[in-house]
């Protein structure tokens, strides 16, 4: 892709879009305020105006805050590990050497997610997501395929961001505008940087200059095999600098592996590749709640420092309401306060009514934990269930949009460089795709519904039994504990394979028949036992009577 042709495409992408620009700039205003492009669209940073006047009410800033965080708690927590890997082929989600080994890869790519700045990121595209609908990060690699150091997330703010997607609706093209100081160029692009760049970073000039940053696809790249590392030219995605004055390029031309860029949509409406938000569907209550105060202010003015009424002709000198002022009438029974008469108390019933509107629009009211100082169990659960009911939709498409390909390109460029254990051999001769699997708190809500599902029919096959003795043999016990352990997120290790059940039942039954052949030996012996202690009684009976004829016949 040509430096004219970025900027082109570039150009065309922004115009498109300046009709939600202007939504967005309302609330970058009152919902989400000190975002967006606010330093990039000024000189330098003494221009800017920090101090927001036009804010009057701040229930829609909180509210956008505790929903952006209460969800980042339920999807992504930072104490305990929130995905794993599975293997979509039936046969290697029952190998236990391969799920091992692919459980050990899922732990490695969470500490490498964790020990980067993700979870700082991920509160500020949250807070996008909740506000402008939609949002986006950038991933990548510190460092080189063969020493890598880390990762590096960047929250970017929308409008920052162009994007062009492909007919399955994943980013296909991306471009930013950047806005930078000399000294921004130069700590970039050294001495690449434009002659007259590096002059003016050198004498300390802070004038800013128009940058794109693009990423593109190459063509002909698809069939490069990605499973190794390989040189920037010949990897799929390619990406370069340009200025916007001149399309000129700015540093050497790099490439990718993966698009490094995710942009998530709170909810999309057909045909749009933008996403809408709770601040959008609120917008209108936050402007109303803003006038609503200002009026309030004008009126509680009137209320504390009235108008003044008086006769034509009544003062002799300007009315002076100042302490200790002189003022001379004519008639001073004729100077009096003009009663407005307002309703105070209807203007901030109104304003309540307001307030709760907006409140509930981000779900505040929904998701507001019980006056207590601590939850049950059962507490926790219903609460996260509320929220699996409210944001279902949501977030599947934060999952799919952001998460799937954020950990897919993690363990892609972990597994290149090597930070990854060797596979085993069958799942080199599968050549798997591997899934993720979210195990949050609310996700793990949604899987303990399935659980106490089966416990429920276990506890009503126990109670039938009685009277149906042939539903003993209706569950499938091993099938049972496998999936109860699955949903449950029990390590593979602490479970045995088939091949293992199948050789401790062989075992089990080999002991068994040992077991009864000697018992049959043991009782083989005693009956033998026993007959001969019974001959012997038999023959001693026997000889006895013999003796006794015998010497009946002597005597006779």
């Amino acid at each position: 892709m040509d430096n004219q042709t970025c900027r082109r495409t570039y150009q065309t992408l922004k115009s498109e879009r300046s009709n939600i620009e202007g939504i967005w700039s309302v609330i970058e205003r009152f919902i989400w305020p000190f975002r967006g492009d606010m330093f990039q669209a000024h000189g330098s940073e003494s221009e800017i105006r920090w101090s927001r006047g036009e804010i009057y009410d701040s229930t829609a800033i909180e509210a956008n805050g505790n929903l952006s965080a209460s969800i980042q708690g339920a999807i992504v927590p930072s104490g305990v590990q929130w995905f794993d890997l599975t293997f979509s082929e039936g046969a290697l989600r029952n190998s236990n050497p391969a799920n091992v080994w692919l459980e050990e890869c899922a732990r490695r790519v969470y500490y490498a997610i964790q020990l980067s700045n993700f979870n700082l990121e991920a509160g500020e595209l949250l807070s996008d997501l909740t506000s402008f609908g939609t949002a986006a990060m950038a991933g990548e690699m510190v460092g080189s395929d063969l020493d890598m150091k880390g990762f590096n997330y960047q929250s970017i703010p929308v409008r920052e961001c162009f994007f062009e997607t492909d007919y399955k609706g994943d980013v296909i093209r991306f471009f930013r505008e950047l806005n930078w100081t000399p000294l921004q160029f130069l700590s970039k692009f050294g001495d690449k940087c434009p002659k007259d760049i590096q002059d003016k970073a050198n004498e300390g000039k802070v004038d800013r200059q128009k940058l794109i940053f693009c990423i593109y696809p190459r063509p002909g790249a698809d069939n490069a095999d990605t499973s190794k590392p390989l040189a920037p030219q010949l990897r799929p995605f390619g990406y370069k600098y340009i200025l916007l004055k001149d399309a000129s390029l700015l540093g050497e031309e790099g490439g990718y592996f993966e698009m490094p860029v995710f942009i998530p949509k709170w909810r999309k409406s057909v045909g749009s590749k933008f996403g809408y938000s709770p601040g959008m569907i609120a917008l209108p209550d936050v402007l109303t709640a803003n006038k609503e105060i200002q009026l309030i202010f004008r009126a509680g003015e009137k209320a504390v420092d009235p108008p003044i009424i008086v006769p034509d002709r009544g003062l002799l000198s300007d009315l002076d309401l100042s302490a200790a002022g002189l003022t001379v009438a004519r008639d001073p029974a004729a100077v009096k306060t003009l009663e407005s008469k307002q309703r105070l108390d209807f203007a901030q019933l109104l304003l309540g009514d307001i307030r709760d509107s907006i409140n509930s629009k981000f779900f505040s009211d929904q998701l507001k934990l019980r006056d207590a100082d601590r939850m049950t169990t059962v507490e926790v659960q219903m609460r996260y269930e509320q929220m699996q009911r409210l944001f279902g939709p949501t977030l599947g498409r934060i999952q799919s949009d952001w998460l799937d390909n954020l950990i897919q390109v993690t363990f892609n460029s972990m597994y290149r460089a090597g930070k990854l254990p060797a596979p085993p051999q069958e799942v080199l001769k599968y050549n798997p795709t591997i899934d993720v699997r979210y195990l949050g708190p609310m996700a793990r809500a949604q899987k303990l519904d399935s659980v106490a599902s089966i416990e429920r029919w276990m506890g009503q096959m126990g109670g039938m039994l009685e009277i149906y003795p042939e539903l003993r043999d209706l569950a499938k016990a091993e099938d049972v504990g496998r999936e109860t352990g699955r949903l449950l997120n029990v390590p593979t290790h602490l479970i045995r394979s088939k091949a293992e059940m199948l050789a401790l039942k062989k075992q089990r039954e080999k002991q068994q028949q040992e077991m009864q052949a000697l018992a049959m030996a043991k009782e083989g012996s005693e009956t033998v036992r026993n007959l001969g202690g019974l001959e012997a009684i038999q023959g001693g009976a026997g000889g006895q009577g013999q003796g006794q004829n015998a010497a009946g016949a002597q005597a006779a």
